[in-house]
């Protein structure tokens, strides 16, 4: 047999091995919220409680808010607002169109983010690589360079046939319009 002794350290109180003594002697200690020092349940999965958790988000949306270019909807560059976004708005994972009163009043949505159009692009390269993935070794080598560049024109014009259909759409976090000046 092939095997190894391996060095392990184990918790005085319940028994339990592990690798890491740092491990070994906080198992069974209380696992505390890092920010006001609660006590969390031995399976909770952050290190702060669910209250503190809560406060960190919106303290990291607050900055987030706080940095990001004020602008109304007549003076936000367009291509920003093409598309608006709200971590509030619980449709089309927050992107809309555009907002309506309701919309607003509903989800109670003070401020959406402007978005920036990202074109796609494929590699030809990358195609041709990932059909041959399961081919035999060096059949990267049969590949013909002219072929592989009328490959790489023609997914090109299929992009661009396709007038921005197929593009997507990114928060751009630097953009922010108040709706609340609105009403």
């Amino acid at each position: 047999m092939n095997s190894k002794e391996i060095k392990a350290y184990q918790c005085e109180k319940c028994g339990s091995s592990y690798i890491d003594k740092n491990v070994a002697d906080n198992c069974c200690q209380p696992k505390l919220c890092e920010d006001c020092g609660c006590e969390l349940p031995k399976n909770h999965y952050y290190v702060v409680c669910d209250e503190c958790r809560t406060k960190r988000e919106e303290k990291k949306e607050l900055d987030r808010y706080n940095k990001a270019t004020k602008y109304t909807f007549e003076s936000a560059p367009k291509e920003s607002i093409e598309m608006i976004y709200s971590e509030l708005y619980p449709y089309n994972e927050g992107f809309m169109y555009d907002i309506e009163d309701e919309d607003i009043e509903k989800h109670q949505i003070k401020y959406v983010y402007g978005t920036k159009r990202i074109s796609p692009h494929y590699d030809a390269w990358d195609v041709v690589e990932y059909m041959l993935e399961d081919s035999y070794e060096d059949s990267d080598d049969q590949v013909d360079n002219k072929e592989l560049e009328k490959l790489q024109s023609a997914i090109d014009d299929f992009i661009t046939n396709h007038n921005g259909c197929l593009d997507h759409f990114e928060v751009d976090y630097s953009v922010v319009i108040d709706l609340w000046t609105f009403k």
